[in-house]
């Protein structure tokens, strides 16, 4: 008797211990899984956030609402966020009317500007209606499908709104909306090994479940909703911000959707646990057999098998955890590389062996010297060190030359990280921005042109005239500045008209930049008023420019055999001078010659 106590003790026991063990590391997955998905959610939101007030806060779109000037150029920003953003695919300014004045189409990337005669009228749709009423504020639409004549399209798309309203000295002027595709975030949402992950709202109505039947029950006017598939859930689940139980665990997610979205997390059935708990019983029978032939061995082998099983245990969580991440940096191109504190490779992605042109194999345990050219390996090296030395994230944007002779605009973020045992090493992500790199410079290239002249527009002017004056100040780099307006332009476009007046303007601008040398820089400051800056150049040599200039201008014929002159003041750069100073002698001047014939130059 007194052995079979033991016996049934000790059988016990180890059985405890073993579901002990088991559910210990799976409620350790389970909660921090919990938060990954919550995270996800949440850092998907503020991304497409940041980038929709980014744009609102954008000058040239202010300034084309304000004055209705350089559309093109708010085009182009429209175009390229739609195209560095694939899940973007409508991209619309809606005016206080509802009036859709500029839309951007995407599929996939491939952004197009929708034509004037197709765009709608959008003044009794909710959602704009919601976004002026809400002017200091996001506004986000529910989770929906999106519906094109009267219908859901199909495939299907899941669709997101985010709108915003642009306000102008305190009043609302319109909005801008962002239509997102949500197919790929939540397929990636839904991936998690450990929960089958549900979106709700707060009416019960089904956004997306592990029964795709159930899925949109909204949309499909489907009758089943959560409270029918769950048992034991509250029916009060809408007043809570988070609960929790052994079944489930609800949070009510940050997004302000005119119906509350919940995300509720189910626990899969742990199979693979469970699998293990069963074959482990077959080895306490044996234990048993053991024990009855000493108490001794049988708590050393208990033991023993006991440690074995957790080491199982947690091999088999982290060989899957393994293989999800490496999944995932694989799936991306991205450039996703470590280093340890030698600056020695630990692991890379298939896209960052494609970057440096070798295997994994051949990388790993090397470092930037061993793989790259010393000018390159030395920079690389410099970013490191420094983030080491910082403890903190540092980004860096550079054009690269891949293996293959590709050049791309690579932005790379460098993170420290903890890969053994307190040892802080180097995580690198780097991301091509070649694309969106190229459309923001063709954007700001195209904000500092006279739309109608082509020439330099009065911005360009304001930084060029800042760094000449900051030569001068520094090195003593002399320059002047020619002024020049047209002599009776105001009746040129009374009696002939503004078409006769543009090509006017054109064609004398023309003629002054075949005059001027090639690094003299002509500006468009006003309505028919321009400037030319003459760096290096004294006042003497710019006197002869400008007599040219009266002349070969007097001589032209443009149209109607009419004859056009111009008056202009011309000054050089003076000791103490600053922009504005030097801006109004010269425009004094100009107007010197007006008021003492036209035609004329006056030197000051």
């Amino acid at each position: 008797m007194f052995v079979g106590i033991i016996v049934f003790t000790l059988f016990s026991s180890i059985f405890l211990l073993e579901k002990f063990t088991i559910n210990t590391l799976s409620k350790e997955q389970l909660s921090a899984k919990k938060s990954e998905r919550i995270s996800f959610f949440n850092n998907f939101i503020e991304h497409r956030q940041q980038l929709l007030e980014s744009v609102a806060s954008n000058p040239d779109l202010l300034n084309f609402i304000a004055k209705n000037q350089n559309k093109s150029t708010v085009e182009n920003l429209f175009l390229s966020f739609s195209q560095s953003h694939q899940e973007i695919f409508q991209f619309r300014y809606i005016d206080k009317n509802g009036d859709e004045i500029i839309r951007v189409d995407s599929i996939q990337g491939n952004a197009k500007l929708v034509p004037k005669e197709e765009l709608q009228n959008k003044k009794g749709r909710y959602y704009f209606e919601d976004t002026l009423k809400n002017k200091d504020n996001i506004y986000y639409s529910n989770i929906d499908l999106n519906v094109e004549h009267g219908e859901i399209q199909r495939p299907i798309v899941p669709t997101l709104r985010l709108a915003t309203s642009i306000m102008i000295n305190g009043k609302a002027e319109g909005i801008i909306i962002l239509n997102i595709n949500l197919t790929k975030f939540l397929i990636d949402l839904q991936n998690s090994p450990l929960h089958y992950v549900n979106l709700i709202y707060d009416d019960g109505e089904i956004i997306i479940n592990k029964e795709s039947a159930y899925n949109w029950s909204r949309d499909f006017n489907r009758k089943v909703k959560v409270l029918d598939l769950f048992e034991k859930f509250p029916k009060n689940f809408n007043y809570f911000d988070v609960y929790k139980d052994k079944n489930y665990y609800l949070s009510k997610l940050p997004i302000n959707t005119p119906n509350k979205i919940y995300m509720l997390l189910v626990p899969r059935q742990l199979n693979k646990y469970t699998q293990l708990h069963e074959e482990m019983k077959s080895r306490i029978y044996i234990l048993i057999f053991v024990t009855l032939l000493g108490i001794p061995i049988g708590y050393f082998v208990s033991s023993y098998i006991t440690n074995l099983y957790k080491r199982q245990l947690v091999y088999e969580r982290t060989k899957t955890d393994n293989i999800l991440i490496n999944s995932v940096i694989n799936s991306t191109n991205d450039l996703i590389f470590y280093k340890d504190k030698k600056f020695n490779y630990i692991g890379c992605n298939q896209a960052f062996e494609g970057f440096v042109g070798k295997t994994r194999e051949e990388i790993l345990e090397k470092n930037d010297f061993d793989i790259f050219d010393d000018e390159v390996a030395t920079s690389f090296r410099q970013m490191d060190e420094k983030m080491l030395e910082e403890g903190d994230i540092r980004v860096n944007n550079e054009w690269v030359t891949y293996a293959n002779g590709k050049e791309v605009y690579l932005q790379t973020k460098k993170i420290p990280f903890n890969y053994h045992n307190g040892n802080i090493g180097i995580l690198g992500i780097s991301r091509d921005i070649t694309d969106l790199y190229l459309a923001q410079k063709k954007i700001k290239e195209q904000s500092l042109i006279d739309e109608l002249t082509k020439t330099f527009n009065r911005r360009s002017f304001n930084e060029h005239m800042h760094e000449k004056i900051d030569l001068f100040n520094r090195y003593g780099d002399i320059f002047c500045i020619l002024m020049y307006d047209l002599d009776n332009f105001k009746k040129i476009n009374d009696k002939y008209g503004h078409d006769v007046g543009d090509k006017i303007l054109i064609e004398t601008t023309k003629k002054v930049q075949k005059t001027i040398r090639k690094t003299d820089f002509l500006f468009r400051v006003g309505g028919e008023e321009f400037v030319i800056l003459l760096p290096k150049e004294n006042i003497n040599n710019a006197d002869i420019i400008s007599q040219k200039i009266l002349q070969f201008i007097e001589e032209m014929k443009i149209v109607e055999n009419i004859t056009v002159t111009v008056s202009i003041g011309l000054t050089q750069m003076q000791k103490g001078d600053t922009l504005d100073t030097l801006y109004k002698r010269v425009d004094t001047l100009l107007y010197k010659s007006k008021k003492e014939g036209k035609n004329q130059v006056t030197i000051g």
